[in-house]
C-alpha cells in the first residue's frame, strides 16, 4: 500500500475522487528502473501495469536483422503495460528505462477488477486508448510523406511533442539507426539530412539522443517543406 499523495503525483489521477484513489492505493506498489534497464519483455506473461511518475520509457520491437524500431516514447503521467492483461495476453513488445524511472505499479490482476468495478479508471483507460489511437495515426501520417527530409521532421515533432508538452526546449531519443528503421531508410541518408538540419540551427545531434532547440521553429520548417 502507498500513500494517496503519491498517487496524486501522477497527472493521469488529477480528477479521481478519494475513494478512487484509496482504492489503487490499497494494491499499488512504488517501482523504481535504471536507465537502460528492461522492464518488459516481449511474450511475457503481464506481471504489473504501470503509471510514470518520473523518467522516460521506449516502447521498442525488433526488427527482422534485430535493430531495435521504437513505436514510442512515454513520460510523466503516461501509463504502459495495461493492454496485455485486459486481453489476456502476453506482452506485444519490450520497454526500456531511458533515463532513471519512478512508477506506481498495479498488479494486473487488481488492474482488471479496478477497470470493471471503478468508473474513474474505466474512464482513464478510454481516454489512454483514444491517445493510443491518435498516435497511431499522427504517427502513420508521417511515414506517408514523400521525402526523408519531411518524414525526419515529422517524427522529430511527433516524439518531441510526446515527451515535453508545452516546452521550448526537448530532448527526441530516437538514434540515427533508429530513424533509418522506422523510415526504412539507410542511417547515411539519415545522417545527410540531420546534418542539413543541424546547419540550420534546428536539431543539436547527440549520440544518445537528438535535441530540438525549437518547437516552433521545427514546425515552420515542417510547413516549408509541404
Amino acid at each position: 500500500m502507498i500513500d494517496v499523495k503519491i498517487i496524486k503525483k501522477n497527472p493521469a489521477f488529477k480528477k479521481f475522487p478519494l475513494s478512487s484513489l484509496s482504492k489503487i492505493a490499497k494494491d499499488a506498489r512504488i517501482f523504481r528502473f535504471k536507465r537502460k534497464q528492461i522492464i518488459i519483455r516481449e511474450k511475457a506473461k503481464p506481471d504489473y501495469v504501470y503509471f510514470i511518475l518520473k523518467g522516460k520509457v521506449q516502447v521498442f520491437k525488433f526488427d527482422e536483422v534485430g535493430r531495435e524500431k521504437t513505436l514510442a516514447i512515454l513520460s510523466e503521467g503516461d501509463v504502459f503495460g495495461e493492454m496485455a492483461p485486459l486481453s489476456s495476453s502476453r506482452r506485444s513488445a519490450f520497454i526500456k528505462a531511458l533515463e532513471n524511472v519512478k512508477a506506481i505499479g498495479i498488479a494486473s490482476r487488481n488492474f482488471k477488477t479496478l477497470v470493471k468495478e471503478d468508473v474513474s479508471m474505466a474512464n482513464l483507460l478510454n481516454e489512454i486508448l483514444v491517445r493510443r489511437l491518435e498516435r497511431v495515426d499522427k504517427y502513420l501520417e508521417v511515414l506517408s510523406y514523400e521525402s526523408v527530409r519531411k518524414k525526419i521532421v515529422g517524427l522529430l515533432l511527433l516524439f518531441g511533442t510526446i515527451e515535453k508538452k508545452k516546452k521550448r526546449k526537448v530532448r527526441v531519443y530516437l538514434t540515427q539507426v533508429e530513424l533509418a528503421g522506422m523510415i526504412n531508410s539507410a542511417r547515411e541518408v539519415i545522417n545527410r539530412n540531420l546534418q542539413a538540419l543541424r546547419r540550420k540551427k534546428l536539431v543539436k545531434i547527440e549520440r544518445k539522443f537528438i535535441e530540438v532547440p525549437s518547437i516552433r521553429n521545427l514546425r515552420e520548417y515542417l510547413l516549408k517543406l509541404e
